[in-house]
């Protein structure tokens, strides 16, 4: 499985570039920042991305693991991934983008938690606790995806909180990398 093939430097590096490459947008141009982030709930193109990306993930995540009681079904999910992929985008379309957005973040912690376990950093439980915070934050997105305008009103309402909050993001990613580099 390629994604537990990394260590946790390199899962670290790879999660602190995207969220530097995700906020750093607000951080240039609040105006297209805060549009953006208003229209993310009910973007389709964006749901319909984040939906497929969930669902080969979680496909490959279920066809590699390692329980006899599913063994026997793995071929059934190149026929369920794509029939639920038809279904979740024809009848879930009602703020699809914050659901997968939910999913992904709910999926991210798998490899981090993965790498932190076979670290021999005595920090190991700094990454653990973030990949949980992503966990819980993705199950509140996936039930309750309205919760996403009310958690981002803060920050979409000046150009101003909106770069505060690109820069915010830009050094959680930035502490990633720079711990991906220097600690793990």
């Amino acid at each position: 499985m390629i994604i537990y093939s990394l260590n946790l430097s390199e899962v670290l590096l790879v999660l602190g570039g995207l969220l530097v490459a995700a906020h750093l947008a607000a951080v240039i141009s609040p105006g297209r920042g805060r549009s953006w982030v208003r229209q993310f709930p009910r973007h389709r193109i964006a749901g319909i991305v984040l939906t497929a990306v969930d669902l080969v993930w979680a496909a490959y995540l279920v066809y590699h693991a390692r329980v006899e009681l599913i063994a026997r079904f793995r071929m059934v999910l190149f026929i369920l991934a794509p029939l639920g992929f038809f279904l979740i985008i024809t009848h879930m379309e009602e703020l699809l983008a914050s659901r997968a957005l939910g999913g992904l973040l709910m999926l991210v912690p798998a490899p981090v938690l993965h790498a932190a376990r076979m670290s021999h950093s005595d920090w190991w439980y700094v990454p653990s606790i973030f990949a949980y915070i992503l966990a819980v934050l993705g199950i509140v997105l996936f039930l309750s995806p309205y919760r996403f305008r009310t958690m981002a009103a803060y920050w979409v309402e000046s150009d101003q909180r909106c770069r505060s909050g690109g820069l915010l993001g830009v050094a959680v990613g930035a502490l990633l990398v720079w711990a991906g580099l220097a600690v793990y």
